[in-house]
C-alpha cells in the first residue's frame, strides 16, 4: 500500500494550519491544474453605469423608436412588405388610438345621468340609448384592433419562418456536418 504522507511522521495532520505555521509559497506537490483555471467574474455588466444626463436619455430613446439603432421597434415590421399588410398595419394602429375613446365617454355620459338625478324617463331613454351606443362602439373597436395585430402578428411570424428556412437552405452542407 502505498505512502502518502509528506512527512515521516505518523500522526494526522490538520486540515487547517495555526497561524504560527509557515505557509509554503510555491506549489505544493499535489497541486491540481484544475484551480488555475479560476477567473474572478466580472461586475461590469451587473454594475449600475454612471449617471447619464436626461439628454442623453432622451437621444437614446429617440434613437431606439425612430429605428437608428441596429435592433429598434419598427424593425419587427420590416418584414411587412406588401401593401396590404402595411395598411392592416396602420388600421391596427388606427384602431388602437381610438379604443380609449370610449372610455371617457362612457364616464361622461353617466355623469348627466347622476347630476341629473332623478332624470325623466324621456331624457333617461336618451341617455342610456347614448350609453349603449357607446358600449357597442367600444366592443367594435376594440375587436377591429385586435383583430388587426393578430394578423399582423400572424403575418410576421410567417415572415420570419420563410426567410429563416430560406438563409437555412442557401448554407453549405460543411455547416450542418458537424
Amino acid at each position: 500500500m502505498p505512502d502518502y504522507h509528506d512527512d515521516d511522521s505518523s500522526e494526522s495532520q490538520p486540515l487547517l494550519d495555526s497561524e504560527e505555521s509557515e505557509v509554503e509559497d510555491g506549489p505544493s506537490i499535489r497541486h491540481s491544474t484544475q484551480w488555475e483555471r479560476h477567473a474572478e467574474p466580472s461586475l461590469a455588466t451587473v454594475q449600475p453605469q454612471a449617471f447619464e444626463g436626461p439628454t442623453v436619455f432622451r437621444q437614446r430613446f429617440i434613437r431606439q423608436i425612430l429605428g437608428m439603432n441596429k435592433t429598434s421597434y419598427f424593425a419587427l415590421y420590416r418584414q411587412l412588405d406588401d401593401a396590404g399588410s402595411r395598411m392592416i398595419l396602420v388600421l391596427g394602429i388606427v384602431t388602437a388610438i381610438l379604443a380609449g375613446l370610449p372610455l371617457p365617454l362612457i364616464g361622461v355620459v353617466l355623469g348627466r345621468i347622476i347630476n341629473n338625478f332623478p332624470p325623466n324617463p324621456d331624457e333617461l331613454k336618451h341617455l342610456l340609448f347614448r350609453l349603449m351606443s357607446v358600449a357597442v362602439g367600444y366592443f367594435v373597436i376594440t375587436w377591429a384592433w385586435a383583430v388587426c395585430w393578430a394578423i399582423i402578428g400572424e403575418r410576421v411570424s410567417r415572415k420570419t419562418r420563410e426567410r429563416l428556412l430560406h438563409r437555412a437552405l442557401g448554407m453549405d452542407m460543411t455547416y450542418y456536418g458537424a
